[in-house]
């Protein structure tokens, strides 16, 4: 069962600094209670994953000075329990939201978001994905997530909205919630995109746009989404730094493995080595800064993000990531390239490449999720490879999987990934 919840968006919380609070919850009322009582106490949210377990949220709010842990552990029943630390510490400014992502030394690392930031990035994000007051936003991502909290759960507070929660013991609510629900609105994941082609039954008549981000959509997957139910699917692209930054406004994007034009209010660039330009954005949604640590790479209106992109027109093409880049053979190969080729392919679902150390050199490892892998002719794709590929570029070794290893936000777990790997080669 679905259920449908709406609510308000507060007036002004107390002026002045803002003492910080770590909130973690599942989707459901609970998230936005919280959400709603921080804004009204004059506190900064810190939006943990609901995945976190207590000791964690604790080193959450160490690591970012918050006074307080706010958790539910179930979205609906029971209600939230607050929790005090010993780690409170003024908080910075502009911390009115503290969206979490990842250091370099894989320590907590907070983004700084104002609600001026915050609610400009959901005004520019509604004017260009044309939502409408009344809309009902499916809520088949996290709340707590920057692409939930822009695209889901903001929306219906600031625009007489309203959100449509799947039942979260049902391991199958959100496809049935698509297909059954009262939803206008599904921003949403391609895992639950390529779940919900593969299964009988039709979209529901209400929904009228489907967006999908937080990792890469095939094209075989949005092509066959548009011709099993004759919608397109809306590619988005955005980060925790910024918000959003590209939007597929007529659903062709998804088709060409792109990622649309830029949202409304944004200015996109490229920066350095034309065979690796880094995507530059600059907003008035571009949040305040990082925290505990500060970074050039986000500061006064400017975000300098990892990933490496191409421009197609006005469209955006991702091409990989400063980090990911491999060396082959003296030559930088962007894995990402590769993997938009292997997705073509016959049998392949979803691909992800990564370096594989073969004796003293460095080659590519293909892992290709199939729905048939005990059939899966690996012969056939090396000859499509070597075909498409230039020699350098070609895997030297794959590893067919039934699922690519993901994490709630559909995107691929690295960590499960290596460790994937590692047990084909012990």
């Amino acid at each position: 069962m679905s259920r449908q919840i709406a609510a308000d968006w507060p007036g002004p919380a107390a002026e002045g600094p803002l003492p910080l609070a770590v909130l973690a919850s599942p989707n459901g009322p609970n998230f936005l209670a919280m959400l709603l009582a921080c804004r009204q106490l004059g506190l900064g949210a810190i939006l943990a994953d609901s995945a976190t377990r207590h000791n964690e949220r604790h080193r959450i709010a160490s690591a970012l000075g918050a006074g307080w842990v706010l958790e539910a552990e179930d979205g609906w029943l029971p209600g939230p329990a607050w929790r005090t630390t010993d780690s409170a510490r003024p908080a910075p400014a502009g911390a009115d939201f503290v969206k979490l992502t990842s250091g370099s030394t894989g320590e907590p690392r907070g983004v700084l978001t104002s609600e001026e930031q915050l609610l400009t990035d959901e005004v520019q994000l509604a004017s260009t994905m044309e939502l409408v007051p009344g809309d009902v936003f499916l809520a088949t991502v996290p709340l707590s997530h920057s692409y939930g909290l822009a695209s889901v759960a903001l929306p219906p507070l600031l625009r007489d909205g309203s959100l449509l929660l799947p039942d979260a013991s049902d391991p199958l609510g959100a496809l049935r919630a698509l297909r059954d629900g009262s939803a206008t609105v599904a921003p949403t994941v391609p895992a639950v995109l390529s779940g919900l082609v593969q299964r009988r039954g039709e979209l529901s008549p209400s929904l009228r746009r489907v967006i999908s981000a937080g990792a890469p959509l095939p094209p075989p997957t949005a092509r066959a989404f548009l011709e099993r139910f004759g919608q397109p699917v809306h590619v988005f692209y955005g980060a925790s730094e910024c918000g959003g930054i590209t939007y597929d406004r007529t659903g062709q994007s998804g088709l060409d493995g792109t990622l649309g034009t830029r949202v409304d209010g944004v200015e996109l660039t490229l920066e350095g080595d034309p065979d690796a330009a880094r995507v530059v954005v600059r907003s008035p949604a571009v949040a305040t800064g990082y925290h505990p640590d500060e970074s050039q790479d986000l500061s006064s209106g400017r975000f300098l993000t990892a990933d490496l992109g191409a421009l197609d027109g006005d469209e955006l093409r991702l091409v990989g990531r400063v980090d990911d880049i491999i060396n082959v053979k003296g030559k930088k190969v962007h894995p990402t390239t590769v993997e938009s080729i292997l997705r073509e392919a016959p049998e392949v679902a979803d691909v992800v490449v990564v370096a594989h150390e073969d004796g003293p050199e460095t080659s590519l490892r293909a892992v290709v999720e199939s729905s048939g892998p005990e059939t899966f002719d690996r012969a056939a794709l090396l000859r499509y490879c070597r075909e498409h590929l230039a020699e350098h570029k070609v895997p030297r070794s794959l590893l067919v999987v039934r699922r690519l290893p993901r994490n709630e936000r559909g995107k691929i777990d690295r960590q499960a990934l290596v460790q994937l790997a590692r047990r084909e080669d012990s």
